[in-house]
């Protein structure tokens, strides 16, 4: 791609399509879940200049071949440290977004020499409030499931490729099963461990990770400080790019 060198390495028997543009201190971007890192490339370019940028996609999106069996939230935030540890990058700036910020804040709470400080965008990694509506959902599911397996075996696969979204059903087995574990793997108990800095970019009107999701990080995180764009999404850093880049640059300055 334009302005940057585009690199494959193996970490931890993982290959992993990464790519680094721009000179300064490292600045590590970290992409969500079912995207890659040219989601992140126009920030990218537009902090070249300040930072050298570090993206790489994680295993099972972009150019990085899926892992061939299920793997952990734990396992992709260690194949980041190991992307680090091979880069010689010592410590770095962080810049996540959803699924990449559940990595984040496993680095940071295990890894602090690593990051010196964090921007989170649309941050996951706290539980969904689950309503009753949301358990007999659950609960009907599974009952239907066992009278299908039970007296209409033929008929299950078929069942249940009609439920969940039509992004998930685009999912090979395996990364079914990895999502599965990391949407359901609650990370606020790491929160209070985290010793960077840390700067939250919400959107109000977010419903992957809805505000409460923000709330909870900021009184949770030692130092944390939040922003909420108004009216903007799930991808509001990106609806109001030049916003954030402003809150990047004076937040990551040295």
């Amino acid at each position: 791609m334009a302005g940057g060198t585009l690199l494959l390495t193996t970490v931890n028997g993982y290959t992993i399509n990464y790519e680094q543009l721009g000179s300064g201190p490292d600045l590590l971007m970290l992409h969500g879940w079912g995207y890659d890192l040219t989601l992140l490339m126009p920030l990218a370019r537009a902090l070249a200049s300040s930072f050298r940028i570090t993206l790489a996609d994680m295993p099972g999106h972009g150019l990085s071949p899926e892992p061939k069996e299920a793997i952990t939230v734990f396992d992709y935030a260690e194949l980041v440290y190991g992307l680090l540890q091979t880069l010689s990058i010592e410590s770095t700036y962080l810049l996540g977004h959803s699924f990449g910020c559940r990595l984040a804040i496993i680095l940071a709470a295990k890894h602090p020499e690593k990051i010196k400080k964090m921007v989170l965008c649309g941050a996951a990694g706290v539980l969904p409030k689950r309503s009753a509506a949301y358990y007999l959902k659950v609960y009907r599911y599974k009952i239907g499931k066992f009278f299908i397996k039970t007296f209409a075996k033929g008929k299950l696969e078929k069942w249940q490729q009609s439920k969940g979204s039509e992004d998930y059903q685009k999912l090979s087995p395996v990364m079914k099963a990895s999502f599965s574990a990391i949407v359901n793997q609650d990370l606020t108990p790491l929160l209070k461990a985290i010793q960077a800095p840390v700067f939250l970019i919400w959107g109000e009107k977010d419903t992957a990770t809805p505000l409460y999701m923000a709330q909870v990080m900021e009184q949770e995180i030692p130092n944390c400080a939040k922003v909420v764009y108004s009216g903007r999404t799930h991808y509001a850093f990106l609806e109001e790019s030049a916003r954030t880049l402003a809150i990047v640059n004076t937040f990551f300055k040295e």
